[in-house]
């Protein structure tokens, strides 16, 4: 004999336990702690420099081949200023189901290439941020050569330490 009660108690035990449970079917990009931004005008430089943990759930059906493609200066949420990565390390290779990685991402530009980016100097730290554009390949086909997938996302954040040479 089941109780009118034992569903509730079921779902609410299923709801618990679902923050325990590694149940991510893809690939999950996220900053540790918050990146850095150097600006140098005088030197028409800026380096964007970010720590990263990459996590593939344990449920995905294959792994994943984990690149940063670019990195973007926001300012009030609108890119400012962009580079491709300089520097990328702990990401070169396939990330598998149920793993995390970590990895830091350098990538640095022109200031002059940009005209509004030198105005992240001018306004309060808060108002700046970083975002990262990634990429994925997936093969599905279970190992068989198959044509792989590609996965992209965006990984957005504010920015920590600020640094304006003047």
């Amino acid at each position: 004999m089941v109780r009118a009660g034992a569903p509730l108690l079921l779902g609410a035990l299923l709801a618990a336990l679902g923050g325990c449970i590694d149940t991510a079917p893809g690939i999950e990009w996220a900053y540790r702690g918050d990146p850095s931004l150097q600006v140098d005008p005088r030197a028409d430089r800026f380096v964007v420099e970010a720590a990263l943990t990459v996590h593939v759930g344990t449920y995905a059906l294959a792994g994943r081949g984990a690149s940063v493609e670019r990195v973007e200066v926001l300012l009030d949420g609108t890119p400012v200023g962009w580079a491709a990565p300089s520097d990328v390390t702990g990401l070169g290779r396939a990330v598998e189901p149920g793993e995390t990685v970590e990895g830091r991402v350098v990538a640095e530009g022109r200031v002059s290439a940009f005209p509004r980016l030198a105005e992240v100097c001018d306004v309060d730290p808060a108002r700046v941020g970083v975002a990262l554009l990634w990429t994925a390949e997936v093969d599905d086909s279970g190992g068989g050569g198959g044509p792989l997938r590609r996965e992209m996302g965006r990984l957005e954040g504010p920015v920590g330490p600020l640094a304006c040479m003047r």
